[in-house]
């Protein structure tokens, strides 16, 4: 009985360690998420109208910031 216990707090064990490694992928998802809005709102605020397309120019990339 407790081998078959001790196996099952490893597994949960390690699905919760498993879980929190993911955690940085969803932060880091979320923080561009974030970045984007915020870029968004500033374009509108400056006069500007944001389409969301990528678009690489000459030198730069432009990020959907159009009059």
């Amino acid at each position: 009985m407790n081998a078959v216990l001790d196996q099952t707090s490893s597994f949960l064990m390690k699905k919760v360690f498993d879980l929190q490694e993911n955690k940085a992928w969803v932060w880091v998802l979320v923080f561009i998420a974030v970045l984007f809005f915020a870029y968004a709102w500033y374009c509108t605020s400056k006069g500007y109208d944001f389409s969301g397309y990528v678009k690489k120019g000459s030198n730069w990339v432009k990020i959907g910031c159009v009059k």
